[in-house]
């Protein structure tokens, strides 16, 4: 990996591990404080934001999204297939 990949990558998993701690204590204390119909009313808030964000994002070139499905169906089956030790 280059430089400019691990320090894009390296906030990223902080961020993400700080998330991982702080999430369920949040959404501990938002139900404990204001009640189940608030925090499922949040959670489902964040997935709509979470969809329009997603609608925004630029979709995949044709031919790009073809060579992924391909190479996916190709590692699948190949994780199926037995093969002799040697």
């Amino acid at each position: 990996m280059t430089c400019p990949v691990k320090c894009g990558q390296q906030p990223e998993a902080r961020i993400l591990s700080i998330f991982v701690i702080i999430g369920p204590l949040l959404g501990t204390f938002v139900y404990q404080r204001f009640g189940i119909y608030l925090s499922i009313s949040i959670m489902g808030l964040a997935f709509l934001m979470s969809a329009g964000v997603l609608t925004f994002l630029p979709s995949q070139s044709g031919e790009m999204q073809g060579k992924l499905n391909s190479k996916f169906w190709n590692d699948l089956t190949e994780g199926f297939l037995i093969k002799p030790c040697k």
